[in-house]
């Protein structure tokens, strides 16, 4: 038997993060991302270099998902005044997930309101 390796979920805002993409695209774009066949969402994740930290419901739950690599960055985090001991922490510092690549131990789960 083979062994079924199930991903933990990052739990997107659909109708916080999609409008927040898309606010920079203009209507012949997006017509044409999605006539292509691609999903409007498939579109977004590809165009997006950043993800508010507010757009991802559970948060606290899947942010050691991002501290596999160690921080080494030259920055201070405001509220501690100390070197960032991890990517989450810097993450939560500036707001948003840079880079937009997932951890491969995570899939997406949009969430609609």
């Amino acid at each position: 038997m083979s062994k079924v390796i199930t991903k933990e979920k990052i739990q997107i805002e659909h109708d916080w993060f999609i409008p927040w993409i898309l606010e920079d695209y203009d209507n012949n774009e997006i017509a044409e991302a999605w006539s292509s066949g691609e999903s409007i969402e498939d579109f977004c994740i590809g165009c997006a270099g950043l993800l508010p930290i507010q757009h991802i419901r559970n948060w606290d739950d899947i942010k050691h998902h991002f501290n596999d690599e160690p921080c080494e960055i030259d920055e201070i985090n405001r509220t501690t005044n100390k070197p960032f001991t991890s990517w989450s922490e810097y993450y939560e510092d500036d707001g948003y997930v840079h880079g937009l690549s997932l951890p491969e131990t995570l899939e997406i789960e949009w969430v609609y309101e």
